[in-house]
């Protein structure tokens, strides 16, 4: 016989795992494999994909500064910021999933120990 699993156990994992990279955990712990996985791997890219965003903005902001006539300063052009855009989306859109996941498993977690009893 199965045994049940504690929904505070996995949010707490899915929570401070989560907090440093490691989403989906919570999923892994309930015995939702493919689940966790797919959470981890997605927010792995997700986060990948907007530290590109942010790397190419700043990269772009240093070796490509637009010179504005009567302007001492250096300006960012308008098209370069939507790498910067992109990457806070990217950011909250992990944060946002991380917060989704502790809750997620939770009630996987519950609908787990219902089907066991």
């Amino acid at each position: 016989m199965m045994s049940p699993k504690s929904d505070k156990i996995a949010m707490l994992l899915a929570a401070l795992l989560g907090i440093v990279g490691f989403l989906g955990i919570g999923h892994l712990y309930v015995g939702k494999i493919r689940q966790g996985i797919n959470l981890l791997v997605g927010a792995w890219v997700v986060a990948g994909a907007s530290i590109f965003c942010f790397t190419v903005w700043s990269s772009y902001q240093v070796v490509h500064p637009l010179r504005v006539p009567g302007y001492s300063g250096t300006q960012i052009p308008a098209y370069s910021l939507i790498f910067l855009v992109f990457s806070c989306v990217l950011f909250l859109g992990v944060i946002a999933l991380w917060i989704w996941q502790i809750f997620d498993a939770k009630a996987v977690c519950q609908n787990y120990n219902k089907q066991i009893s």
